[in-house]
């Protein structure tokens, strides 16, 4: 499971995951950054948490070759 790192930015929090090697020529990206929407604390973990595992389920689609939208999986 992808692990999330956490930016601050003026715009708010954002997560950050890295893509795996074998995945960097169909994703195009070494990483994944989303925003989060909310402030620091145990709620933005569990949001963190939970979209890894979300990304975690696309990247083991992608392995098998079935199409997977990143945008709407993180």
């Amino acid at each position: 499971m992808p692990k999330p790192l956490f930016l601050h930015r003026k715009a708010g929090l954002y997560v950050r995951f890295r893509v795996p090697a074998d995945l960097l020529p169909v994703v195009g990206s070494r990483f994944l950054v989303r925003p989060l929407h909310m402030t620091k604390g145990d709620a933005a973990r569990l949001v963190a948490e939970c979209m890894a595992v979300a990304l975690s389920e696309a990247f083991r689609s992608l392995r098998k070759g079935e199409g997977v939208d990143l945008k709407k999986s993180a």
